[in-house]
């Protein structure tokens, strides 16, 4: 079993991970076992245990996570994840705030954080702060202010 399959078994997820990369959509690695991208679903207890895990995973640039079982707040440890190019968390039932350690993503180039609860200004996401930033989705949520998008190339959605 790779690293990277021993950290997949050790995940609070609610569906199996076991198989590792053998996982379809689920998990798709490189050749050499490093997991690049991962659709996990995680009750709402354990989101932050959930950022702990992958946070080990080093080749890993997109997350997709799916929050079931009430609100919860984005865990600071999401700073960790600095390789992440793709995140999506949306319809997760997640509230503010947006931890600070959220300016650490700056690899990001899609960004999906739609359907949730977030009521805070626009300023909390540090769109400024991620120069790859190609794509935003925000929402139906209840972010406040205005936003300015410096950049001509970013495809903004927020309602």
């Amino acid at each position: 079993m790779s690293a990277d399959c021993a950290v997949l078994a050790s995940l609070p997820v609610t569906t199996s991970l076991a198989g590792c990369c053998n996982q379809g959509a689920q998990v798709v690695c490189t050749n050499g076992g490093r997991v690049t991208s991962l659709l996990a679903d995680v009750a709402a207890p354990n989101l932050s245990a959930l950022i702990d895990g992958v946070a080990r995973l080093p080749a890993l640039t997109s997350l997709t996570v799916r929050v079931t079982g009430g609100r919860t707040v984005i865990p600071q440890s999401i700073g960790s994840l600095t390789n992440l190019q793709n995140l999506t968390m949306a319809n997760c039932n997640l509230t503010s705030p947006i931890p600070i350690s959220f300016g650490s993503l700056t690899n990001l180039k899609s960004l999906n954080l739609s359907r949730n609860f977030f009521s805070e200004p626009f300023s909390s996401l540090d769109i400024d702060g991620k120069p790859s930033l190609v794509s935003i989705d925000i929402s139906y949520n209840d972010f406040i202010g205005f936003l300015s998008l410096n950049r001509p190339r970013i495809a903004f959605t927020a309602m």
